[in-house]
């Protein structure tokens, strides 16, 4: 993970928590991290003209979502690859964070490996279940964005209406949440 990472991680291994409890907890790590964050900016290691992600490193990428429908549960952001086959599935995934949500406009920071193209894929697990759930005939309940705002059909845009350029230095998305 890239230095410029401020968004926080976390993993359960071989526990059950709820939905609540694993907010609380994703919480908490983010305090931590924005404590840091602050003595950083203090210390004068972040730019001042910076609101929110330090975007200090040449890939830093920073997320601003919009349209959240609640505060309830988690944001999870996704950073594919250039690889169309491989466009929203595991395999071309890079990089996945889940954030807790503080209030109804939230703002991701993460860092890509490198210059290149790439696609931002979030999602509003409402419920915490760390799932992008599904209903009948497989038709989200849970908000998604996408990076570049494509029009949402009945399948997933391709690569090109979602995909981005780093080239050395950082860039800002305004993501637009979707809920069907």
């Amino acid at each position: 993970m890239g230095a410029g990472l401020l968004a926080v991680l976390f993993t359960l291994v071989g526990a059950e928590v709820s939905a609540p409890a694993k907010a609380d907890q994703v919480k908490a790590e983010q305090a931590k991290t924005e404590q840091t964050k602050t003595e950083q900016v203090k210390a004068g290691q972040a730019g001042a003209e910076q609101a929110s992600c330090a975007l200090n490193g040449e890939y830093d990428i920073e997320i601003r979502v919009e349209n959240l429908r609640s505060s309830e549960g988690l944001l999870t952001v996704e950073l594919y690859n250039d690889d169309p086959e491989g466009f929203i599935k595991k395999s071309g995934r890079l990089h996945r964070d889940r954030i807790a949500i503080e209030g109804s406009g939230n703002i991701a920071c993460l860092s890509a490996p490198g210059p290149g193209t790439y696609a931002v894929v979030l999602y509003h697990d409402e419920n915490a279940n760390e799932k992008f759930d599904k209903g009948f005939l497989g038709i989200p309940v849970e908000g998604f964005g996408i990076s570049r705002n494509p029009p949402i059909g009945f399948s997933k845009p391709p690569l090109e209406e979602a995909a981005f350029t780093l080239d050395g230095k950082p860039i800002v998305l305004d993501i637009k949440m979707n809920y069907l």
